[in-house]
């Protein structure tokens, strides 16, 4: 029988100024393998981060995918062994339960001989994952928009020049913001146009110092920024240290730091300043993966 290995990158979403129109992949991952089973059991092993978050194996977000995958072709669901190793945070903005779910759709698909090919496996992903930017660029890789337009999915890959960011997911209890309001001025609105299509050009330039000009969103980002305890001391603690800027992602605590150089400081310092503050929380330096999903077939016994 037949072994699928995949692996997806984590993303960015709702950053900046773009709110929820680009999803951005990064060099952290989820890896799941897949062994059909002669008997129509579904074992579930998980290990890295989030793992024992989903109390039941049936709720977790691959089972999720590859369930709602046999759903939509009809089938009944085989029985499976699966294993995840999972590195990207769980509840911090950063697409683990749309690239879990992602995963298991293009699990399923290939254990079934590959139905799909990889275009008609978007419009899945759309319907399914929590995220449709997010799980297309953890597919794709590296800037991806979309949009959904008489029931077709219409998306493409931006240009993007690849480089490096630091990462922080500090431990916030019960972390938790209000929707984006309905209505919002049109003096903001017309700000974030601006520089959401600014954006797009710096980061196909890789140029950090447009992105970050970027930035600034005063819709959203203040409602998250005032959630994350200590957001404004460590921001600026890291600028001191050469940061040119930080935002954040998702709907999450998670701190996003742009810098040119020096970004070993920059994170061993962000690490001080959670700690003065009795905060938990974890710094790292990732790159944009610009590769999306891998996917590989074995022979098990």
């Amino acid at each position: 029988m037949q072994k699928i290995k995949v692996r997806l990158p984590a993303t960015l979403t709702h950053f900046g100024a773009s709110l929820d129109t680009m999803g951005l992949a990064i060099g952290l991952y989820t890896h799941v393998d897949l062994s059909p089973r002669s008997d129509n059991q579904l074992i579930v092993e998980a290990e890295g981060e989030g793992a024992g978050h989903y109390p039941l194996a049936i709720r977790h977000p691959v089972v999720q995918g590859i369930s709602r995958f046999f759903q939509h072709i009809e089938k009944t669901q085989l029985g499976l062994h699966i294993k995840i190793k999972n590195d990207i945070p769980i509840g911090y903005g950063l697409g683990a339960e749309s690239a879990f779910m992602v995963a298991g759709v293009i699990g399923a698909n290939n254990i079934m001989g590959n139905l799909y090919t990889r275009d008609k496996l978007i419009p899945l992903f759309a319907q399914f994952a929590p995220h449709q930017d997010g799980a297309i660029a953890s597919f794709i890789g590296g800037l991806a928009t979309s949009l959904t337009h008489n029931d077709t999915v219409i998306h493409r890959t931006l240009p993007t020049t690849p480089f490096r960011m630091i990462i922080a997911t500090p431990k916030i209890r019960k972390f938790s913001v209000n929707d984006t309001p309905e209505l919002v001025a049109m003096s903001d609105m017309r700000h974030n146009l601006r520089r959401t299509t600014l954006m797009q050009k710096a980061f196909a330039d890789g140029d950090l110092d447009l992105l970050v000009n970027t930035l600034d969103d005063p819709i959203d980002q203040p409602l998250i920024q005032d959630k994350i305890s200590g957001f404004a001391h460590v921001a600026e603690v890291a600028r001191l240290a050469g940061a040119i800027g930080t935002t954040t992602t998702g709907r999450g605590s998670t701190m996003v730091c742009f810098a040119h150089d020096n970004l070993p400081r920059i994170e061993e310092v962000m690490i001080q300043a959670f700690k003065n503050l009795d905060i938990e929380a974890t710094v790292m330096t990732v790159p944009v993966d610009t590769q999306g999903v891998v996917i590989s077939v074995m022979q098990s016994a």
